[in-house]
């Protein structure tokens, strides 16, 4: 009786934790602080050549956002981490930092206060001279007709964020100065392409049940309880972790889209929980 309450408690909270998610998209592109409810961050190391960052460190939290940040506050490299057994460590790359004084930001992926450690560039990239993985290896001269096109340079997992870049089809140089891009970049972010890849599980799965492992991830968007809605055929049971938990909630096979969401373009596990109840595994 006590877990029935405590998860109704969590209700609200959980309803909006889609809401949470969403704003890692914006996480990408605003340089703001932002402040929520979130598990806290240790960094326990930070490091940062003129090519790369890299961080490792401590959180409840199932996935860390990271940012560096020069001493006036601009953005040099995002990226995202995953979180396993409550530690983190990763490497970002191809970067291009002068030498100079730095902070990496680390903050609970689905928004939060950011966690900062100094780094400082020793060796960093004269960034008076062209850099040569902007530009096609095979090519010696100047295009003079760049043709860009979107290409994606890296595709995303359920785990890790990809990019993408409008590259020249002459040259290969990229076009740092397309609008919508950072840095040359754009984030194929991982949190969708778990909801892609959990839309394509239900459609192929026979009729029955179906178990979606979650990983670190703790809700579904719209398109997924869409998918649901579409097979009165088949239960879906989905495992994932919350504060350091494994659960297990069952979605009855055809469950209408809207009496889940509400008007909402995402609904979190502890809340379907609230619904269906929630099992320890």
């Amino acid at each position: 009786m006590n877990s029935i309450k405590k998860n109704k408690s969590l209700n609200a909270v959980m309803k909006l934790a889609g809401i949470l998610l969403a704003a890692v998209l914006c996480l990408f592109l605003m340089p703001a602080d932002v402040s929520a409810n979130n598990q806290d961050v240790t960094i326990t190391d930070a490091s940062a050549t003129g090519t790369s960052m890299t961080v490792s460190g401590t959180t409840d939290a199932s996935a860390v956002a990271v940012q560096i940040r020069d001493s006036a506050g601009k953005i040099w490299a995002m990226g995202t981490l995953g979180v396993l057994n409550n530690q983190f460590s990763g490497t970002i790359s191809n970067l291009r930092l002068s030498t100079g004084d730095y902070s990496i930001y680390v903050a609970d992926y689905e928004g939060g206060t950011w966690t900062t450690a100094p780094v400082t560039v020793t060796n960093g990239v004269d960034p008076s001279k062209p850099d040569s993985s902007k530009s096609s290896s095979s090519s010696s001269h100047t295009c003079k007709n760049h043709d860009f096109q979107y290409k994606i340079i890296e595709y995303p997992t359920r785990t890790k964020d990809g990019k993408a870049a409008y590259v020249c089809t002459h040259c290969g140089q990229i076009d740092y100065d397309h609008p919508g891009v950072y840095d040359g970049y754009i984030i194929l972010p991982s949190y969708y392409q778990f909801q892609k890849e959990t839309v394509e599980q239900i459609q192929n799965a026979p009729e029955g049940e179906v178990t979606v492992d979650a990983e670190f991830w703790i809700s579904f968007m719209d398109i997924v309880y869409d998918e649901i809605e579409k097979r009165p055929d088949l239960t879906v049971k989905v495992d994932f972790t919350y504060s350091k938990t494994d659960y297990t909630v069952i979605i009855p096979a055809g469950t209408p889209a809207e009496s889940i969401l509400n008007g909402s373009r995402y609904a979190g596990f502890i809340y379907l929980g609230s619904l269906y109840g929630l099992t320890e595994r």
